[in-house]
């Protein structure tokens, strides 16, 4: 099977143009070199079970076409699960089945790191702090800021309650394929994740809301604006791409707006 031979992400969002060709290559020959061993008609069983492994990470109607991993691994970068050169999850979960498929990833990765290493950073890169796509994640965090990232927090709302509302704006910021890292950041177990993923049928962007909502339940029915910006700044502590920071600063920015208008 010639992954290279597919053309992918015609559009504007494709997950790969800011890349080098060369990495770019190297990323569709481990597609290849992956789809050719997790392939039903060698293992049907593990197959099946590595896809269920991987179904709640894939964009959900593509999970539900997908025929094969090449299919599968276009909805694992629609979500941003894996990237060109960045498989750390995805190895994570392979490591339980054969420990040749985390070989072939670990093979691809150094290729794409000394390739990476030749080349600038693209200016479109680089400019991602100040543009960010509805997907991105790209964090503007820097050592020792802390929870400064968002700003300065209005006095007039730094002690508001949040209401629902407010926290399925902020569930926005959060990237569904970090739940790991979120539901760390807001002490909740990993049953606790099992669950809300169970109650959202699968999907992650609804289990994102539903943290939030465990986590308020947990901190005694009432939470505050300070208490989620905390929390949000120890995920992007752990992990700097867990958080939005623009749609947690445009959560923000509403909860002020509304503040406002009801003078």
């Amino acid at each position: 099977m010639n992954a290279t031979a597919r053309n992918y992400y015609k559009d504007s969002h494709d997950p790969r143009k800011n890349y080098p060709t060369a990495a770019k290559d190297a990323h569709l020959r481990l597609l290849a070199e992956l789809s050719n061993v997790i392939d039903p008609s060698v293992n049907k069983v593990r197959y099946d079970a590595i896809i269920r492994r991987l179904v709640p990470y894939m964009v959900s109607m593509l999970s539900k076409k997908a025929q094969n991993f090449i299919d599968i691994f276009e909805s694992l970068e629609k979500l941003h699960f894996v990237e060109v050169g960045k498989y750390g999850a995805l190895k994570k979960i392979l490591r339980e089945f054969d420990p040749q498929y985390v070989q072939i990833i670990e093979n691809a990765e150094e290729e794409i790191k000394i390739i990476m290493k030749s080349h600038k950073q693209p200016k479109s890169v680089q400019n991602s702090k100040q543009h960010h796509s509805e997907d991105s994640f790209v964090s503007t965090l820097s050592e020792g800021e802390s929870h400064m990232w968002v700003g300065k927090i209005p006095r007039k709302i730094e002690n508001k309650i949040l209401t629902e509302e407010d926290l399925e704006n902020f569930s926005e910021a959060i990237i569904p394929t970090k739940l790991e890292v979120v539901r760390t950041a807001f002490w909740l177990s990993s049953s606790d994740l099992d669950q809300m993923i169970n109650k959202s049928r699968g999907s992650l962007t609804i289990a994102r809301f539903l943290i939030l909502l465990k986590w308020q339940e947990k901190n005694g029915g009432t939470a505050y604006v300070n208490d989620i910006i905390n929390r949000f700044s120890e995920s992007l502590e752990m992990d700097a791409y867990s958080i939005n920071i623009v749609k947690a600063r445009g959560a923000l920015e509403k909860m002020t707006l509304e503040m406002n208008n009801k003078k």
